[in-house]
């Protein structure tokens, strides 16, 4: 499902995104780097839901006006992974509480 609405003009690419969302007191990605590897990790489900066109050749990788709400889902499913159990990335409880 893209976003073919989207006028060129409104995409963001990833790391002005990143700097608007800390100067907005953004908490979930404390660094660019964490940023990155969250976009890395889920990709397929960013482009999917028309949230992501992924860079090529000197372009960077631009962000629609879904992926806030895309990117909120994927952490709620994964939040909720956790409870049921489901979740295979958590390594030690500890670093669930910071």
């Amino acid at each position: 499902m893209s976003d073919a609405n989207t006028p060129l003009m409104e995409l963001t690419p990833l790391k002005t995104w990143h700097l608007q969302y800390l100067q907005s007191g953004g908490h979930a990605f404390p660094t660019f780097g964490s940023m990155q590897w969250f976009v890395r990790t889920h990709r397929d489900v960013l482009i999917e839901q028309g949230c992501l066109l992924p860079g090529r050749g000197g372009r960077h990788s631009l962000l629609t006006s879904k992926f806030e709400d895309v990117v909120m889902s994927l952490l709620m499913d994964e939040a909720q992974n956790t409870l049921r159990g489901d979740d295979h990335h958590i390594q030690d409880t500890d670093d669930c509480i910071r």
